[in-house]
C-alpha cells in the first residue's frame, strides 16, 4: 500500500519505502511516479535518493538473501536470474532518469539563460529608461527656464513698448503743435516745392525750359527782394508813425496831466468859495450884493470845472483812441515780420533750388 504525504518535506527513506513497494506491485517506479505517491518533493531531492536507492539500497535487499534450505537448485537458479533482471532493469531505469534528469537540467538551463538574458534586457530598459527620464527632466527643466526667460522677455518688450508710445505720443503732441504753428508756411512750401519739382521734371526733358525756369526763379527772387524791400519801407514807415504816435500820446498824457491840475485848482477855488458862501450865509449880513457876488463867482467856477471835466473827457477819448492806433500799429508789424520771415524762407528755397539745378547733368 503506497502512503502519501505532502505537510513534510521528502526523504530517502520515504524514497526508498514508495520505491520498493512499486516494485513489489510489479511497476518501475520513477521521480514523478513516486512524487506522486508521496503528494510532492523536489525532484532534485527524489532524484539523487532514487539513485540511491538503486545502488545502496536495492542490491542490498535483494543480495543479501539467503535462500532457505529446503529450495530448489532450479528456484535458486531462477532467483539469481531475476535478480540479475533485476539489476538490468534497475541499471536500465536509472539511465532512462539519468537521461530525463539531463534533460531536465539543460531545459532547466536553457530557461535560466533565457531568463538570464530577458533580466539583462530589463536592466537595459530599465537603464534606458531612467536615462530617458532624466534626459526629459532635463528637457522639461531647460523648457521651463525658456519659458520663464520668454516671460521676463516679454514683460521687458511690453514695458519698452508702453514707454516707446508714450513717447510716441508725446512726439506726436509736439509735431501736432508744431504742425499747427506751421501750417500756413508748410502750404507756401508745398506749392513752391510742386512748382519746383515741375521744373525739375520739364528739365530733365529739354534744357532750354529748365534755363526759363531758372529765369523765372530770378524773376521771382527779384520780385521777392522788391517785395521785401517794399515790407521794409511800410515797416519803417510803421515805425515812425508809431514813434509820432507815442509822441502825440506823451502830449496828450502831458495835458490831461495839465488838465487834471487844473481841474484841481478849480475845485479847490469853487470849494473855497462855498465855504466863503456859507460863511456869508451864517453871517446873516445885510450886504445882498457881496452875497450876489458870491453866488455869481460860485456859479462861474462851477461852470469852469463843467468845462474842465468835459475837456479832460475829450482828451481821455484822444489818449485810448491813440493807444488803439499804437496797438494796431504793433499788430502790423508783428505781420509785416511774419511775411518778410515767410519770404525770406522762399528765397533761400529757390536759392537752393537753383543751385540743385545748375548741379543736375542736361
Amino acid at each position: 500500500m503506497e502512503s502519501t504525504t505532502a505537510d513534510r518535506p521528502i526523504e530517502d527513506a520515504d524514497v526508498a519505502r514508495i520505491a520498493l513497494e512499486q516494485i513489489r506491485a510489479g511497476r518501475h517506479p520513477t521521480v514523478e511516479s513516486i512524487r506522486t505517491a508521496f503528494g510532492g518533493g523536489s525532484p532534485n531531492r527524489v532524484l539523487p535518493a532514487l539513485k540511491r536507492f538503486y545502488r545502496e539500497d536495492l542490491p542490498a535487499l535483494l543480495g543479501g538473501a539467503t535462500p532457505a534450505p529446503d529450495v530448489p537448485d532450479v528456484l535458486i537458479a531462477l532467483w539469481t536470474r531475476a535478480l540479475e533482471l533485476g539489476r538490468v532493469q534497475a541499471h536500465s531505469a536509472l539511465d532512462t532518469e539519468r537521461q530525463q534528469l539531463d534533460a531536465d537540467r539543460a531545459r532547466l538551463a536553457g530557461d535560466a539563460e533565457h531568463l538570464t538574458q530577458r533580466a539583462r534586457d530589463l536592466e537595459q530598459r530599465d537603464s534606458a529608461l531612467k536615462a530617458a527620464t532624466q534626459e526629459l527632466a532635463n528637457v522639461q527643466a531647460a523648457a521651463l527656464t525658456h519659458a520663464r526667460d520668454a516671460e521676463r522677455r516679454a514683460a521687458e518688450a511690453l514695458a519698452t513698448q508702453q514707454q516707446a508710445d508714450q513717447r510716441a505720443s508725446t512726439v506726436q503732441a509736439e509735431l501736432a503743435r508744431e504742425s499747427a504753428q506751421a501750417a500756413a508756411l508748410r502750404e507756401a512750401l508745398d506749392q513752391a516745392e510742386m512748382a519746383l519739382q515741375g521744373e525739375r521734371d520739364r528739365a530733365e526733358a529739354s534744357r532750354e525750359r529748365a534755363s526759363a525756369a531758372a529765369a523765372d526763379a530770378q524773376r521771382l527772387q527779384a520780385e521777392l527782394a522788391a517785395k521785401a524791400e517794399e515790407l521794409s519801407a511800410r515797416h519803417a514807415q510803421a515805425e515812425r508813425e508809431k514813434a509820432q504816435l507815442a509822441h502825440e500820446l506823451t502830449r496828450a498824457t502831458e495835458a490831461l496831466a495839465s488838465e487834471a491840475e487844473r481841474q484841481r485848482a478849480t475845485r479847490e477855488a469853487l470849494a473855497r468859495a462855498n465855504a466863503q458862501a456859507e460863511k456869508l450865509e451864517r453871517a446873516r449880513g445885510d450886504d445882498s450884493a457881496a452875497l450876489g457876488r458870491a453866488e455869481a463867482e460860485r456859479s462861474a467856477l462851477a461852470e469852469a470845472l463843467h468845462l474842465a471835466q468835459r475837456d479832460l473827457a475829450t482828451a481821455q477819448s484822444q489818449v485810448d483812441a491813440l493807444q488803439a492806433s499804437v496797438a494796431l500799429l504793433r499788430e502790423q508789424a508783428a505781420d509785416q515780420r511774419a511775411i518778410a520771415e515767410q519770404i525770406a524762407l522762399l528765397s533761400a528755397e529757390v536759392r537752393r533750388t537753383r543751385s540743385s539745378r545748375k548741379g543736375t547733368p542736361d
